[in-house]
């Protein structure tokens, strides 16, 4: 054998030896690619979850924004109704000139025509009663939305001149519906044909010791005759 005979068949071996291991090194290669290219999948979905975190950390900060400036807008818009509303019902207009709310935890604070701060504990228990029923005229007011009221013995502790006033500005008024429990004391015959014009529908509840309920039956207190005149009319 010659000497080129003899390079080419070391060549040959070597190359039959070299084989296996290129082999070896491509699977390996290709390993590695898969390995680098799941961890740029996973780097690049890293990514875009973390611009979507971005993102609702916007949009939560804006939203907590717009509430923070409509809830602002809207206790505003709450004083000014209840200041309202209390001015109709309570015959010194000026006993609460203007009311604060705090947005933050709604807590209310009244203020007088000298804009001194008065105590709601030093309000008598008719200024409670017309202070809490500005509140809710208002609310229903600001709210938009027609809601049904029910009253249960309004007038108990008002004076006559209070009582009139709930009677002709506030019930008629209320709402589209106003339901009132009220006593023959309260809503007595003159308040009742003042009311006329805006009953729908009159009942008396009687208890019924006897049977241990109440029984319902039509018209008011006195004749039952006196009130469907009343709603005729």
């Amino acid at each position: 054998m010659d000497a080129r005979a003899k390079d080419r068949t070391l060549s040959q071996a070597s190359a039959d030896r070299a084989d296996p291991a290129v082999r070896e090194l491509d699977l390996k290669l290709a390993d590695i690619a898969r390995q680098e290219k799941r961890i740029q999948e996973k780097i690049t979905n890293a990514q875009k979850v973390s611009n979507r975190g971005a993102m609702v950390v916007k949009v939560q900060s804006a939203l907590e924004d717009y509430a923070r400036v409509l809830t602002t807008s809207k206790t505003q818009e709450l004083r000014d109704a209840v200041v309202r509303c209390f001015a109709k019902l309570w015959r010194k207009g000026d006993l609460v000139r203007r009311i604060e709310i705090d947005p933050r935890d709604f807590r209310v604070t009244l203020f007088d025509g000298q804009n001194r701060v008065i105590p709601k504990q030093q309000l008598s228990a008719g200024e409670k009663q017309i202070y809490a029923i500005s509140r809710l005229w208002a609310l229903g007011q600001v709210s938009g939305r027609p809601l049904p009221i029910v009253i249960d013995t309004p007038l108990g502790r008002l004076d006559s001149d209070h009582r009139s006033h709930l009677v002709e500005r506030y019930f008629p008024h209320a709402s589209h519906q106003v339901i009132i429990l009220s006593t023959d004391t309260e809503i007595d015959q003159a308040y009742f044909r003042a009311l006329g014009p805006a009953i729908s529908h009159s009942c008396h509840l009687q208890f019924n010791a006897a049977e241990g309920r109440c029984v319902i039956d039509k018209g008011y207190f006195w004749n039952g005759q006196d009130s469907d005149a009343v709603n005729a009319g």
